[in-house]
């Protein structure tokens, strides 16, 4: 799997779980399922998003 630059997002359109964590791998499918426009770069003192433990 490729590594990405971490992001998050906040913005409410997304359920809890997925504003709760930050991603940090391409083949990641809730990382895929967030528009570009809502991606906010870096951790967000967030967790790390357990699809992305997964995969790496």
């Amino acid at each position: 799997m490729a590594k990405v630059r971490e992001f998050h997002t906040s913005t409410p359109e997304y359920p809890p779980e997925h504003r709760e964590v930050y991603h940090d791998q391409s083949d990641c499918k809730f990382g895929k399922a967030i528009k570009r426009d809502h991606q906010v770069p870096g951790r967000g003192g967030k967790k790390r998003c357990s699809e992305c433990e997964r995969l790496s």
